[in-house]
């Protein structure tokens, strides 16, 4: 179940990243692009700090450790970013956002809220990524070396590229590691259905507890496995849907009989 669970999280954060990654290489609207800047530092952060718990696949590629370290060393920003404006909205930054675009609370603004919204993300985010500063070195940005204003091209250049580059090598690493899991991890086959609805049935959802897994014999449902191998060999897509519906059916109520066996 451990390569099931690095697996499952690998999954979710490449798609995450990757959909940010196209839809902030596309969008042409302001305001979408800086919320979804906002939602990709959560997957990001998500992602950085997932590395420290797969670092055994890490020991025997040295290219994959270049990899990390340089990913690290960049996703200092991101941490920092994604502490002050995503998870919760911080307010010694916000003081700061304030006074970094006081046109906000200009009458004018405020007659036109979508322009009111847009310029509100924009500062804060200005003021997550200027407030990641060297306190060692006269306090300037410590990964660009300089304010940045995303309405100044250059500014917005270096920023993007910056997010870009870091998505796409996150991308790329997690695709790494999933090949290497994958090359030690067997996907079970139609034979194996009936018993994997029986752990199904047993999963138990109060995160207090130790995480168990009960321990079943393997039996035969033979039925079972030939109507899972038709549908998988159906070449009507229509006919393959229903069969898929049919069969998710079926597993639904053979983990709602271990459920109910389980609790008598």
């Amino acid at each position: 179940m451990e390569k099931r669970k690095q697996l499952l999280c690998l999954i979710v954060l490449r798609d995450e990243i990757e959909y940010f990654h196209h839809s902030l290489s596309i969008e042409k609207d302001d305001l979408i692009k800086y919320r979804l800047i906002k939602q990709n530092l959560i997957s990001l952060n998500t992602f950085l700090e997932t590395i420290k718990s797969l670092s055994e696949y890490l020991r025997e590629n040295v290219q994959l450790k270049d990899k990390t370290r340089s990913i690290r060393k960049r996703g200092g920003l991101i941490n920092h970013m994604r502490n002050k404006i995503g998870g919760h909205l911080d307010e010694n930054l916000l003081y700061r956002a304030a006074q970094w675009t006081p046109i906000i609370f200009s009458k004018m603004f405020s007659q036109n809220k979508s322009l009111q919204v847009g310029l509100a993300y924009k500062t804060i985010i200005e003021a997550s990524i200027n407030s990641y500063i060297d306190l060692s070195d006269n306090e300037i940005q410590k990964e660009f070396g300089t304010e940045i204003d995303l309405t100044y091209p250059p500014n917005a250049t270096l920023f993007f590229n910056y997010l870009s580059d870091l998505n796409m090598d996150s991308i790329n690493w997690i695709t790494s590691v999933i090949g290497i899991i994958e090359e030690d991890f067997e996907y079970f086959d139609y034979s194996q259905m009936k018993l994997q609805s029986k752990i199904a049935g047993s999963t138990d959802f109060n995160l207090k507890n130790k995480f168990t897994i009960p321990k079943y014999e393997p039996s035969e449902d033979s039925e079972l496995v030939k109507f899972t191998e038709k549908i998988f060999q159906e070449t009507d897509q229509v006919k393959k849907a229903e069969g898929l519906k049919e069969l998710i059916r079926i597993m639904e109520e053979k983990i709602e009989t271990v459920k109910s066996k389980k609790s008598k």
